[in-house]
């Protein structure tokens, strides 16, 4: 499954993931140490390869809670960063490098707990999208299996339910059963709007309106500072999670 939406939300222009340890305040001069640093990350599916199964929901990879044991050496001190190879997200078959941050109580061990939330929440909804487009997938080709009966006169029933429905992946407006795909952006550190992917949408009264790993939120669907959305039904509309 190549471009899932898990690796468009891992995409980073900056580098490694970065991973805070935090230390106690006057942390200075400690000798040599191991320790551990528990975070969530993306891992191609054991049981299919990527391939989709029950084990998965289909989606071909799922989201994991892993440990890390990371040696400090001798003299760090806030700020000193560790390179921990083969202990991050796994795709291709391969893991992928963190950069464990020796932090202090404070701002910065603020900002990578707010980091390291923000995204188990896209991961999250990025693997209900994933999920989601593969059962579309699956449910076209059964559509297609009944075609002589579209031939018979069912052809824009089929159709309507050939579209995705909300919370569902897609590419225009005339994919989904609500009219309405919208696109997730995040701004980048160079300012710059980086397009996560598509979703159906449709208007809404509260959450319960709206499915899994997405939430009903008000007049247009802004979004927040870093992450808003495009293309939101006016009013109060179903759009992802961490958006």
């Amino acid at each position: 499954m190549t471009g899932s939406f898990g690796e468009v939300f891992l995409a980073s222009p900056n580098g490694p993931r970065v991973v805070g340890l935090e230390v106690p305040r006057g942390y200075r001069d400690a000798p040599a140490d191991e320790r551990s640093v528990t975070f969530a990350r993306y891992v191609e599916c054991s049981a299919c390869r990527r391939e989709g199964c029950e084990r998965c929901s289909f989606a071909g990879w799922t989201v994991e809670d892993t440990t890390a044991k990371v040696v400090v050496p001798h003299g760090a001190t806030p700020g000193t960063r560790i390179t921990v190879d083969g202990a991050g997200n796994l795709a291709g078959g391969v893991a992928q490098p963190i950069v464990v941050e020796i932090v202090e109580p404070g701002p910065r061990a603020d900002e990578l707990r707010a980091a390291a939330s923000d995204l188990e929440s896209k991961l999250e909804t990025a693997w209900q999208m994933d999920r989601s487009a593969r059962r579309r997938s699956r449910r076209n080709v059964g559509i297609a299996a009944v075609g002589v009966v579209a031939l018979l006169g069912f052809g824009a029933v089929a159709h309507w339910f050939a579209k995705s429905s909300t919370g569902e992946s897609c590419t225009t407006d005339d994919d989904c059963r609500s009219g309405r795909c919208i696109k997730m952006f995040t701004v980048t550190s160079d300012a710059t709007s980086r397009l996560d992917g598509q979703m159906c949408s449709s208007t809404c009264t509260t959450d319960l309106d709206c499915p899994s790993a997405t939430h009903c939120t008000g007049d247009g669907a802004p979004g927040t500072e870093r992450q808003y959305v495009e293309g939101a039904p006016p009013g109060r509309a179903c759009i992802p999670n961490g958006y």
